[in-house]
């Protein structure tokens, strides 16, 4: 199977192990589709049908019949809005919202269920990966924080899958990242190396380093990694500033980096920053022919 196959693969056995196309979730009489309508009056903040429809992508004719039928057993009320008399405001009724707090309860607990004896913390990180990488990703979703437990696994094989995918570095890639990163961890002193991790949740989604330079009074930027789906997004030039701050603070006078003459975007980030090509050095770098180019800039 492809990709795409096993997307759809992977849909139908979750949609099929959650029992979401059952007519009778968690015992209620009501589908999933209806719970999820229900939800959205007494909690979504959601105020009129046509909003409902938008969000979840639903037929509005199916939307109507939901409501009229939710309005009959007394579950949402309806009325005419001050400013617009054909919009209908809708809003729950205490029965309705007593309603949803008890199937709320109770898919809590068919969740808890089906997942009982399965390693959970490891089930909650990969939904949410797969959430964060499939969404929109803003600037504000996106935060900065220090190494923590997992980081340079991560960076180590993130590193090794894109470059051998997208630029056609052999599979010494990863334990070349890898051994910068085992230096960078071995030599760590807190005035003088910081590791910025971009995330959003628990996300990783990028990282810069700087450690000291090749001279006295030179610091180094290494590890300058965009996960593809956080790009557009302004993360490389946060992390560039926040790196180039605290090399300031750390007492440099000079940054340098070194990078691929293939590498455009990271080049263009560079440039904007105050970053001159200084030095272009031909070599066999894992697996192709390379040119490793330095770029530096003062403080």
């Amino acid at each position: 199977m492809d990709q795409i196959d096993l997307i759809r693969d992977f849909n139908r056995y979750y949609t099929r192990y959650m029992a979401l196309f059952s007519r009778d979730y968690v015992d209620s009489g009501l589908s999933v589709t209806e719970i999820r309508i229900l939800r959205e009056i007494v909690e979504g903040g959601y105020e009129t049908a046509r909003a409902i429809a938008t969000d979840l992508a639903i037929d509005e004719g199916y939307l109507s019949r939901v409501i009229r039928n939710f309005v009959a057993k007394g579950w949402i009320s309806q009325k005419r809005a001050d400013t617009d008399a054909r919009r209908k405001i809708l809003s729950a009724t205490a029965a309705g919202t007593a309603l949803f707090a008890e199937l709320r309860d109770r898919t809590r607990t068919d969740i808890a269920k089906r997942m009982e004896k399965r390693d959970l913390s490891m089930i909650v990180s990969a939904m949410e990966r797969v959430k964060t990488y499939t969404s929109s990703i803003q600037s504000d979703d996106i935060q900065l924080r220090g190494l923590k437990p997992g980081d340079i696994g991560w960076l180590t094989q993130r590193h090794a899958e894109l470059y051998m995918s997208d630029f056609g570095y052999d599979e010494n890639f990863e334990s070349y990242v890898g051994q910068i990163l085992f230096e960078f961890q071995r030599s760590y002193e807190p005035k003088t190396h910081r590791a910025f991790i971009a995330h959003c949740g628990h996300v990783q989604l990028g990282s810069m380093f700087c450690e000291p330079g090749d001279a006295v009074g030179w610091g180094k930027l290494r590890v300058v990694f965009v996960e593809p789906c956080a790009r557009g997004a302004g993360l490389g030039q946060r992390l560039i500033e926040a790196s180039i701050g605290f090399a300031r603070d750390a007492g440099y006078r000079h940054l340098e980096l070194y990078t691929l003459d293939n590498l455009h975007s990271a080049k263009r980030l560079y440039a904007r920053n105050g970053f001159e090509l200084d030095k272009e050095t031909p070599q066999r770098f894992c697996g192709r022919d390379a040119i490793e180019e330095r770029w530096i800039r003062p403080l």
